[in-house]
């Protein structure tokens, strides 16, 4: 889903606003945003806590 977003125009990162990787050991990422460029980094600001929260939950 995340090539097709970025094939598509969209800024794609973690929850935490880090690049996608799948080429490593384990290429699981918590959380996906896909948006418009222009927008992208509010949203990771807006859901980055939020996304810190649940993941000290499921520790």
């Amino acid at each position: 889903a995340a090539l097709i977003a970025r094939e598509a125009g969209a800024a794609t990162t973690d929850a935490f606003g880090r690049k996608l990787d799948y080429n490593k050991r384990d290429p699981r990422a918590f959380g996906v945003i896909a948006s418009a460029p222009g927008i992208h980094g509010a949203a990771v600001e807006r859901l980055a806590g939020r996304a810190a929260t649940i993941g000290r939950k499921n520790a």
